[in-house]
This record gives C-alpha cells, structure tokens and sequence, in this order.
C-alpha cells in the first residue's frame, strides 16, 4: 500500500479563489459556476496534431489535438491534450482590452489572466473585470515562458549554421547548398562556422563580380542538416529554450539590425518563419510583434519585420498608460448567435495568440476543483474502530428527441421509445460503405429540459432534433474544402455549411437550416459498433452518431490528471483509492462514475447509498437524479454505542455541482 502526501497533488488555489472557497466549505449542497472565461472566435492557440505545431483558430479545435499549456508554477510551457473544450453562446458584452503591440485581447468579464505586478514577478491570477475594477496599470502581462524540449541531436554550433542557411543559403540538393555573400563580416562568419563543426566548402569569386563571394557547402556528413529547407523545421517549436536562445542570437546576425536600446529587428519573406522567430524571442525571455510590409511591385512578395525586445526588457502592460482608457478598455456588444471558447487544461493556462500579440492566458478548470474537493472529504472521513476511513462517491453526467424514428431489421421505422430488446438497428460501417443491421450494445433514455438544435429544411427533406452535445455524422466545409466525414458535436455544426449522408445523396445544410429550440421531454439513443446509426424525423432518413461517453471523455481525464495513484476498474466503471495517511489510517474510497446513457446505471441509482455525489455539467441532469441522490446520501452507515452516541459515521454528507451558467428558469437556480 502507497503512502499519501498531500503536497503531491499540486494544486494551486492563488490561481482559483473561488475553486478555494468552493474546496473549504462544508455545506451539504453546493455548488461552481464556470467556465472562468472564453475568447472570441480568432483567438488562436498553438496546435499540436498529426505531427506538425501551427496556430489555429480556437472555433476551429478538434478532439484529439495537443495544445501549449504552461505551469505557472515552474514558468514551463508543454504540449498535452486539454482536459475540455468550451463552446458556449456569449450573452455578456466582450471586453476589449488593448496595452502595446505585445497585448490584446477580447475576452469575457469572467475570463482570468495571470499577471505579475512592478514588484514582484511571482505570478497571480484574476479575472479581468476584477483586474479593471482595481486598477489595472500595475499588472504585467505573463508573456514569457521555457521550454525543456529536445536537442533533436543538434548542439549550439549546428543550430548557428541552421540560422545561416536560413537567412542567406540556396539549396542546391538535400545535402549542397550555397551562400553567396558580399559582407565581410559575414564572409568571415561562414567560415568560422564551417571550421567550427568541419563542413567541407569551397569558395568561388567572379571577375565580373568581385564583391560576391559564393560559398558551396557539403552536408553530407551531417544527417541533422540533410533534408533543410529556408523554412525552420517544424519540430523546432519543441526545441529547448536554451538552443532556441543560440537560433535567436545567431539569426540577428544575418537577416536582423540592431536599433535604438532593445530594439532588435528581423526580416523574412517566409510567413512560418516571422512566426516561429516571434516565438522562440517569447521561449527565451524577450518579447517580439510581427510587422507585415507589402511592396508595390506585383513581382514582390511581402515582408515580414519582427520586433524582438531585449531579454529582461520593461514588462508588457495590460493597457497603454499613455492612452485615454476608452481607448485601451472597451465594451463590445456579441453579436447575434455569437459563441465563446476555451479550454481546460492540467496546469489552469495555456498559450494564446490574439492579433500577432503572443502571451499566457487562464482556463476553465471547474471540474478539477471538484476532483480536489472530493479527495479532501475522502481524506477527511472519520475512522472506522480499525482506523479506516470509508467512502464511497458517485459521479454522474448527462441525443434524439421522442419523436426520432430508427431503421429496424424486422419492423422498418420504429420510434426510439418503441424499440423492443430483440430488434436489430442500421449502422453504417464506413470501412465497406454497408448498412448492417445489429443489436444495440445499450439504450439510452431519460428525461431532459434545455436547448435543443434543429436542423430543419422542408425543401431539403432534412429534419433532426438533438441535444447540443450530441455528435453528428457529417461532413464540414472549412473554406472551400470539405472534411472527410466524421463525428462532430451539433454546437459546434451550428449554422455551418455541412453535409449529411442519406442514403445515396448527400444533404448539404446552410446557415437558415439550424435553430435552437427549448424542449422538455425524453431524449433517447443507441450505442452501436460503428457509433453511426440511420435515423429519421419528419423527413429523408440520415446517418448521425450514437450518445457518446462524456464521462470517458472529459470527466475521466480529469481524474485521471489529478488522481494518478487510483486504480480503474473498467468493467465496473469506478475508481479505486486506498492508501496510507500520514497518521497510519487507511483511507478506502470507491468513486462510481455512472452515465446516463446506460440503463444500467441509472437503474443502480436507486439502490446506492453514497457518501457524496459529483453532478458534472449538472444543468444537463434532470431534477430527479438530483432528488434521488439526496436520498442516498447514508455511507458510511452510523453506528452508536448503547447510549445513542455516535461511535462511527459519515464526516461529511453532500453533493457537489458544477456546470456552466444556465438561465434562470433552471431547476439548480430556482
């Protein structure tokens, strides 16, 4: 058995004091609120998928991609899946805030940014409308980070030349390049650099042009070199900040100038590589804008200045001092069916980019306060006589309407609510191209009241009624390309160009064919192999997903993140805790995740007695769940000696919620 130190969890509630009052309260009932704040639809954050880094835009994330998160804590920034992604309406006014070329954000009010002040460089976190209320001309914008990365078998000397040829090589062949140069200094830079790792060259110099120097290198000898291009390679935004401080350096030395004091400039005609260098300049402790120049001539391409500060230069403000504050501060009103996002992440922040400005910003990371919550009352719990603390905790997270009709093999068109346990329903295997009738794995019902989207066209014969969770087969048309087919959630479909599969045709939706609709009433799905089924509701028949599990989904991976010593039981969908307390009690602790998208589980409801109970994303959980476990809350049992005192029993009885805001006629609120 392991022993459990608390400190091992680290968790930091000077980033989160509302997740700190939420942790140290004992009320019975009680319940967070997020998410902690989202960005507008072109906030860009830096992707990691399929290999390859690039900026994206937020709306644009897709499941399974590797993000650049940062730990305030030891300044350090990594790639790692988040644990949430955040897509919800914006109802507030946007805050548009605005410092130097180095800031700029439009934000929602409860969005929260770590900041250091003139003081002081350790790392605070608030929201920016509590930022703005107290004054917000001290606070410094975190915009500098380090990365441990990798060296991809390179040292200082390589990623030097890899500068040079950057700035002043033309590739001949995978393994030839050349330089032509007319500077001296840079004449006698080359071979310094040449002499220093042993690249064989040869060096060439015209009658008809005597300044010209060129310089023909052999690479061969250097597998790290063969396969260059003028671009920076890619993988190099995972290089370490200490050689990225050596390509940064070095670069200023051929295609950059040196201004007045800090002002240090690089130039490209490469996009990706004004990037990157902005980049690496925030990798290695400076700070860097990007400047686009276009020039008249059509046969000129565009240029591209960066401006990279010195290290340890004046720190970025959130506003511009100089500036009227209706100019660094205003408010925008969303506009109609405007969305806002985020993410959440293991460490509470992640990098951002918003109009060329590159810097830290924080997360949504209600969920993880829960999870530390729980573990404090697990810890808590009084010892049985034989010094064990027991618990037991059930975590609970909440498709078609009741008038969606599914494809039988034996009965043809069936409503959901109809289907018998015996019938076999459509799947669509993509790998053949074949509907296959099957028995359902589970079926999925149970009673919800909130949004709906309706994706509705008569012309079309297109008719669909789901959750706004609910994952769709489709089809999207990003530019003027369309996706391969696959599975993305309805709110993020929503008023987009995309395609469904119906049959042998295809039908393509627009903007007016999505609404949002209130709906009270029974919801219902299947689990198939395939996760695609062909469903129909007042029109042509489509393939659309099964439910999908959230709680694998997002719910999990935040235990999973935080509760790394826990033990899974797959086919009993629960966690395991046991360990040794530093006052030799044991602690014994099962944590039951149940979905309602399992009969099973929702069945078992009924019969559990629980010590507490997590409602994740609660405003999708009908109030009877919510009753049902109030009723439950009796583990561990009272036991009391014969005078009726207590000898033994539960520390702590209660249910934590978290959700995102709902409106007011919602059962939590009333």
């Amino acid at each position: 058995m392991r022993d459990f130190v608390a400190n091992e969890i680290p968790y930091n509630f000077n980033d989160v004091p509302t997740i700190k009052k939420f942790y140290l309260s004992n009320k019975k009932i009680r319940a967070i609120v997020g998410p902690f704040g989202c960005y507008i639809s072109d906030c860009e954050y830096l992707s990691f998928s399929d290999g390859e880094y690039r900026w994206k835009k937020i709306k644009d994330y897709q499941e399974g991609e590797k993000i650049a998160v940062y730990d305030l804590k030891t300044k350090e920034l990594r790639f790692e899946k988040p644990l949430a992604y955040v897509k919800l309406p914006m109802q507030d006014d946007w805050i548009h805030i605005r410092g130097s070329k180095f800031f700029e954000a439009i934000v929602s009010p409860e969005h929260v940014f770590p900041y250091t002040t003139p003081h002081s460089d350790e790392s605070k976190a608030k929201p920016i409308s509590e930022l703005i209320r107290r004054g917000i001309t001290n606070a410094r914008v975190v915009n500098t980070f380090h990365i441990r990365g990798e060296t991809f078998d390179l040292d200082e000397w390589l990623v030097r030349f890899i500068a040079m040829l950057s700035a002043d090589g033309h590739k001949l062949s995978e393994s030839k390049w050349q330089v032509c140069l007319r500077k001296r200094r840079k004449i006698e830079r080359l071979e310094f650099l040449c002499r220093k790792i042993g690249v064989p060259y040869s060096r060439k110099v015209y009658d008809s042009r005597p300044t010209e120097n060129i310089f023909t290198l052999d690479l061969s000898s250097y597998p790290q070199l063969v396969g260059l291009t003028k671009k920076f390679p890619n993988h190099f935004y995972n290089l370490s900040s200490d050689l990225l401080d050596v390509l940064v350096d070095e670069i200023l030395h051929w295609d950059g100038c040196f201004y007045n004091g800090n002002d240090r400039r690089y130039f490209t005609t490469i996009k990706e590589n004004a990037e990157f260098i902005q980049y690496a300049s925030h990798a290695t402790g400076r700070r860097a804008s990007i400047l686009k120049v276009s020039y008249p001539k059509d046969n000129w391409k565009d240029g591209y200045i960066v401006h990279i500060s010195g290290k340890g230069n004046k720190k970025t403000c959130f506003i511009d001092k100089d500036a009227p504050k209706h100019e660094s501060i205003r408010y925008i009103p969303p506009k109609e069916g405007e969305f806002k996002y985020c993410f959440t992440t293991s460490t509470g922040f992640f990098l951002v980019r918003f109009n060329g400005a590159i810097y830290i910003s924080g997360n949504s990371g209600k969920s993880s306060g829960c999870v530390i919550t729980l573990l404090r009352h697990t810890c808590e719990q009084m010892p049985d006589p034989y010094g064990v603390r027991r618990t037991r905790f059930v975590i609970i997270r909440n498709c078609y309407s009741d008038d969606t009709e599914i494809l039988t093999e034996k009965r043809g068109w069936v409503l959901f609510k109809d289907l018998l346990p015996d019938d076999k329903v459509a799947q669509y295997n993509p790998a053949s191209g074949d509907i296959e009738f099957v028995r359902p794995t589970y079926y999925y019902h149970a009673y919800y009241a909130g949004k709906m989207i309706w994706i509705h066209s008569a012309l079309k014969g297109l008719d669909l009624l789901v959750t706004p969770d609910h994952k769709l087969y489709v089809s999207v048309c990003e530019g003027n390309k369309w996706s391969p087919y696959k599975f993305v959630t309805a709110k993020d479909c929503y008023g987009k160009k995309v395609a469904f599969m119906s049959y042998m045709e295809e039908l393509i939706t627009d903007q007016s064919d999505w609404f949002v609709r209130d709906y009270k009433g029974m919801v219902y799905c299947v689990e198939v192999p395939t996760h695609i089924v062909l469903v129909r509701r007042n029109g042509k028949p489509v393939l659309c997903s099964q439910t999908y599990r959230m709680l694998r989904d997002t719910t999990k991976k935040t235990i999973d993140h935080w509760l790394r010593f826990a033990e899974w039981k797959e086919s009993e969908f629960k966690y395991i805790l046991r360990f040794r307390l530093p006052d030799n009690t044991i602690v014994e602790s099962e944590w039951l995740l149940r979905a309602l998208d399992r009969p099973e589980h929702i069945a078992n409801l009924y019969s559990l007695e629980v010590t507490g109970a997590w409602l994740n994303e609660a405003k999708e959980i009908p109030k009877e769940i919510f009753d049902t476990i109030e009723g439950r809350l009796r583990y561990p049992p009272t036991v009391r000696d014969e005078k009726g005192n207590v000898i033994y029993g539960p520390t702590w009885l209660g249910i934590l919620l978290d959700t995102n805001p709902s409106d007011t006629i919602y059962w939590l609120y009333q």
